[in-house]
């Protein structure tokens, strides 16, 4: 095991928190280093996580699609799923598809708007596509694969 934040081989792993302790993921190599600990910056956790089973796979992939859809932040739902053990090639598609999906969910709504269609209620695709493809971007930095 290495720590998150230095790189360093860890023997005795210390916690940046009660948190983090209780979950056991992002271990450090010393208080100094539990001190420097940024979720945002060191992200990546110190062992690669388990394989999932194919259900398990499955319902993340559904529930990382509906928070995309809804409107949370691409690259920590990414974040996330990674650290929970989901495929980074699978994911990339994935994200690929909400693109392609949010990209032609806003043309459609921007012609309804021209028509003048607003008495028409459709769910709004919340995503953002430039915050999708930043999300693809952070699987690029996950070492295990």
């Amino acid at each position: 095991m290495k720590c998150v934040v230095c790189g360093a081989p860890v023997e005795g792993a210390v916690y940046p928190n009660p948190y983090e302790r209780a979950r056991r993921i992002y271990a450090c190599c010393s208080d100094a280093c539990a001190q420097r600990f940024d979720p945002d910056t060191h992200w990546i956790p110190a062992e690669a996580p388990r394989p999932l089973a194919e259900a398990e796979e499955a319902r993340l992939f559904r529930i990382m699609r509906e928070r995309i859809t809804n409107g949370d932040r691409p690259t920590v739902v990414v974040r996330e799923m990674l650290v929970a053990g989901l495929p980074p090639k699978r994911l990339r598609l994935l994200l690929g598809d909400q693109g392609a999906l949010s990209q032609h969910r806003r043309s459609q709504a921007a012609a309804f708007r021209l028509f003048g269609l607003f008495s028409i209620r459709r769910k709004r695709d919340k995503s953002d596509p430039k915050a999708i493809a930043q999300a693809t971007r952070e699987i690029d930095q996950w070492p295990f694969v």
